[in-house]
């Protein structure tokens, strides 16, 4: 069994958080922490790998940035999860885009919310 810890990309790249992120009350973990010491934490607490939520506007620089630091530190992705949305839904360039997110983590499971999805889920093309 795999035990994630949260973690959102814009923990990372504050620049990319988005309206809904910025309204809520998140809390960074790596505010006042270097990742090494929130790592290092997860880890000892038997924490093997991160789920990480992206953002709708996720790049390869963005993708490179964070995969240095999770390799510095001897982390994993174990999943990713789709960027959070209220009122839009989830299209299938997002789902694409998740996949190819999770093949470059290599990471094996992706994370949709079906209320995001809304009533598209069942049509064949989705």
């Amino acid at each position: 069994m795999k035990i994630s810890a949260w973690v959102f990309a814009t923990d990372f790249l504050p620049s990319k958080r988005s309206f809904v992120e910025r309204l809520g009350n998140k809390k960074n973990l790596f505010k006042d922490r270097k990742p090494e010491e929130v790592f290092a934490r997860l880890k000892s607490s038997g924490v093997d790998g991160i789920e990480l939520l992206i953002p709708t506007n996720f790049s390869d620089v963005d993708f490179k940035l964070i995969k240095n630091i999770l390799d510095k530190n001897g982390i994993g992705v174990n999943s990713i999860h789709q960027p959070l949305r209220w009122l839009t839904k989830t299209d299938i360039k997002e789902v694409e885009m998740l996949f190819s997110v999770a093949k470059k983590f290599d990471a094996k499971v992706i994370v949709l919310h079906l209320r995001s999805a809304k009533g598209q889920i069942f049509d064949k093309s989705y």
